[in-house]
């Protein structure tokens, strides 16, 4: 921690410095002009006199012409038509999406055996156009990605499989789904293929059924993503033959339903399978979903560790479904349901392994109007009366007597006549039930949770905290803001020595504040900062305006919707009616930490400029801390490596690097999370 004493005149000189420093670092040009041709672009100087040139956005209707020594392209955003003309021999990375190529006419990637990535995404490419030899030079090619091409769903497409068999250094591969899609044999001869992105939220897929050999020949395949590809039926085992399949994808398939989870999850013990989503498999409008012991039976014997089932209107968990999941879970996540707490809370005692639970956002409707309006009819499950799982009479009454029996495993003995104790799985640490519908009192209970730390109970209906809760000495933050409540009791505290963050915000719980005369709600909370300021926010994010889409789709879902900060989004957040200036600094005001998302355009705006630099004196000024700034940088600012002289008023451990392969982006995430929850503990 850096931190800084100063009086008045100090404050304003240092003030004065950081804004000039700033500015002269954020606008040193590592990028200047360069020509090729009439062709204006920016150049950066890499060892050994190399050039990686961006000429983006810059309206080329043609290929400029690259001197021998450029080695890196970004040629997107442009209308160009045609790539005959050819490209540098050296060159290891090109990018074209967003153009208007239509046709990979006379062998465009002749003689270039040193690239490593080719981008080609939503132009007009037809890829039943391809031809042999079009892909033959491209020996080192590690990442190709062909998506959003495909501009008539209906239109039938073929991947010619023996076309794509002459990239044998790929292992990355992100392509359309058309309808009748197939990887033929061909595809045996790509030995280093490892991820297939065929998402349809990032291009455009719309194949109905996947057949139980539809990855026969991708037998390396370490992750999958079909999300949001329209499939209505995935075949028993589909999945079952990726021996190395580590992260599997099929969410946003609205009409699969939980019954398709036993097809899905089929072999899967034979895979080396650790993630698995499922996100809105179910339709948006309907009653409640119920995962039943079928849909999980066959995750027993696997090794997964993390499930992801959020936004599937889920209710219910059929009593014994979670002791079907094997040990090595560690994060379940059911965000955006509709759960209701029944007798499967009970199975929370065989978790053994449990770190994160999310059961957050219970109340969130479905979006309108498409609800409304989908044509939408997911699987359910047809069940027998000879089948084991069927809801009958006496199977129900078996379940019953079972369970009554398990009480006194899950609920310990009392402490008096009054309470019981909760058992929880001991290596549980985070607890997200923000917006879970919890209702009612806070009565006098215990809980046996050694390993909890946080837990988020914000956003709910608990009107009156009585307590005491037994067994909270280490738990550390905890978030019972908005909750209606009208009452804390004087010793419902009493417990709660370990904490060191409590948020008790937008509650009415002034009464019982002013009658505490001698301070006994707070006296045990000997670790707690109630002078530490209470934040609106726990992270603003700032950035510019075309990383808007990147902050739907990535930001708030990893860090708001499974990580549980408040976030504050400017396009969502930002209050009418005052100025940019005035509400960028309320912002970061009521903001806990300011996390900037630099890239090329953030480092061109003059508002990311300003933002960065308020940010930066509220840091000093008020904070004492220069870390409440955490810089991500992006690959097109860093391309793997970054000079810490540019950002030399944050410290090192104040940034960190988004990767440019995909299969890194989950380790990124969590490790900025952890880093994040470390920082706002203190």
């Amino acid at each position: 921690m850096v931190v800084f004493f100063c009086g008045t005149l100090q404050k304003v000189v240092l003030h004065l410095f950081i804004i000039t420093k700033a500015f002269a670092t954020l606008h040193k040009k590592s990028w200047d002009n360069c020509y090729f041709g009439s062709a204006e672009c920016k150049c950066q100087k890499v060892p050994n006199n190399l050039l990686k040139a961006d000429c983006s956005g810059r309206r080329l209707h043609t290929l400029p012409v690259f001197n021998t020594s450029v080695i890196w392209i970004d040629l997107s955003n442009n209308e160009i038509s045609n790539i005959s003309s050819g490209f540098p021999r050296n060159v290891s990375y090109i990018n074209l999406s967003e153009n208007n190529i239509q046709e990979l006419v006379m062998h465009p990637f002749h003689r270039l055996s040193n690239l490593k990535t080719l981008n080609l995404e939503r132009n007009m490419i037809n890829i039943t156009m391809v031809y042999s030899g079009l892909f033959a030079d491209l020996t080192s090619l590690t990442e190709l990605s062909l998506k959003g091409n495909i501009q008539n769903k209906f239109k039938p497409t073929v991947i010619k499989d023996d076309v794509f068999s002459e990239l044998k250094s790929l292992e990355t591969l992100k392509i359309d789904g058309p309808a009748n899609v197939t990887f033929g044999k061909g595809f045996q001869n790509i030995t280093m293929l490892q991820k297939l992105d065929l998402s349809g939220i990032t291009g455009n897929c719309s194949f109905q059924r996947i057949s139980h050999n539809m990855f026969l020949n991708m037998p390396k395949l370490t992750y999958v993503d079909v999300s949001a590809c329209d499939i209505l039926d995935i075949e028993e085992g589909a999945f079952g033959k990726l021996q190395y399949l580590e992260h599997l994808d099929v969410s946003h398939n609205k009409q699969l339903g939980f019954a398709s989870l036993p097809n899905i999850t089929h072999n899967l013990n034979k895979t080396s399978i650790r993630v698995l989503r499922g996100n809105g498999i179910n339709c948006l409008s309907g009653i409640g979903t119920k995962i039943l012991k079928r849909h999980f039976e066959n995750l027993k014997h696997t090794n997964i560790s993390e499930i992801y089932f959020e936004k599937n209107r889920l209710e219910q968990l059929e009593p014994g479904a979670f002791r079907l999941l094997p040990n090595t879970i560690t994060s379940i996540s059911f965000g955006e349901n509709k759960l209701t707490q029944g007798r499967y809370i009970l199975d929370y005692f065989f978790l053994q392994n449990i770190r994160v639970y999310n059961i957050s956002v219970q109340l969130r409707p479905p979006p309108f109007p498409e609800s409304i309006f989908e044509q939408c009819a997911e699987k359910t499950d047809v069940l027998h009366e000879n089948k084991q799982y069927f809801d009958n009479e006496d199977i129900q009454e078996k379940e019953g007597n079972k369970y009554e029996s398990m009480m006194n495993d899950f609920i310990g003995s009392k402490w008096n006549e009054h309470h019981v104790t909760f058992y929880i799985p001991k290596t549980l640490e985070v607890l997200y039930a923000n917006m879970s519908r919890l209702y009612g009192t806070v009565p006098e209970f215990g809980i046996n949770a050694t390993g909890a730390r946080e837990i988020y109970a914000q956003d709910n209906f608990l009107y009156s905290w009585d307590g005491p809760v037994h067994g909270m000495e280490n738990i550390k933050i905890m978030d019972l803001s908005n909750n209606f409540c009208s009452h804390i009791s004087k010793s419902f505290l009493k417990y709660a020595r370990g904490l060191t963050t409590l948020r008790m915000s937008k509650n009415d719980i002034g009464k019982s504040l002013s009658s505490d005369m001698e301070g006994e709600i707070f006296k045990n909370t000997v670790s707690m900062k109630a002078d530490s300021p209470s934040y609106e926010y726990d992270i603003m994010i700032s950035y510019s305006a075309k990383e808007l889409s990147f902050v739907l789709t990535d930001v708030i879902p990893r860090l708001e919707n499974e990580a549980g900060f408040q976030l504050y989004i400017k396009d969502r957040d930002e209050p009418a009616g005052i100025s940019c200036g005035e509400a960028i600094m309320e912002a970061i005001q009521k903001s806990k930490r300011v996390v900037c998302l630099v890239t090329k355009s953030f480092l061109k705006s003059t508002w990311q400029d300003y933002e960065l630099n308020m940010s930066r004196m509220e840091a000093i000024e008020d904070r004492e801390n220069l870390n409440f700034v955490h810089l991500i940088i992006f690959p097109d600012v860093c391309n793997g490596s970054i000079s810490i002289q540019t950002l030399d008023l944050v410290r090192q451990e104040c940034f960190s690097e988004y990767p440019e392969e995909e299969c890194a982006f989950d380790d990124f995430w969590e490790t900025l999370i952890s880093h994040i929850k470390e920082f706002n503990r203190y």
